[in-house]
């Protein structure tokens, strides 16, 4: 672990001894034992931001929206350890919260295809088929809110070679 994170860390267990309701102490706390790989500990972190996320925080990127990033932190960190049932589950209620998020719908794209034990490589198709049609109907919605996000794109072309529609596929 880095010097950095552990600070990081440290400094927001104080400040979650001091005050246990502190959301932004739990979601830069869970933020940083996620970027050392502690999804766990991470995920742990992220359930008590949501028990404690401000009424005046809506949680997302834009500060728009009704509270799908925590969930989608979440998700993503789900991912990273190979718990994509709870993954998507995590997507699924950060589109309930924030339907216009095209990065959350990329996401549950990715939990998708990941859950079917393939990985998202850009330049290769995949090698079995899975929940290929799941998730290209969620790369569409993320391309429908961000058409100018080309990492939806690819990821879509991607599962549509992956299933054999290369046509699709170069669109």
């Amino acid at each position: 672990m880095s010097h950095e994170l552990e600070e990081v860390i440290r400094k927001c267990s104080e400040e979650i001894r001091l005050d246990p309701e502190d959301f932004w102490a739990w979601m830069a706390r869970a933020y940083a034992y996620a970027n050392n790989g502690d999804y766990n500990q991470a995920i742990e972190d992220y359930e008590a931001a949501i028990d404690f996320q401000p009424e005046w925080y809506d949680g997302t990127r834009n500060w728009t929206g009704d509270g799908g990033y925590v969930w989608l932190n979440r998700a993503s960190d789900n991912i990273s350890k190979g718990d994509f049932d709870q993954a998507i589950e995590d997507c699924g209620i950060a589109i309930w919260l924030d339907p216009k998020d095209c990065w959350t719908w990329t996401a549950r794209g990715d939990a998708w295809i990941e859950a079917g034990g393939a990985t998202i490589e850009r330049g290769e198709t995949y090698k079995r088929k899975r929940d290929y049609d799941e998730a290209i109907a969620d790369y569409s919605e993320a391309i429908r809110l961000e058409p100018k996000e080309t990492y939806a794109w690819m990821a879509r072309a991607d599962a549509y070679a992956a299933i054999g529609d290369y046509g699709k596929a170069i669109k």
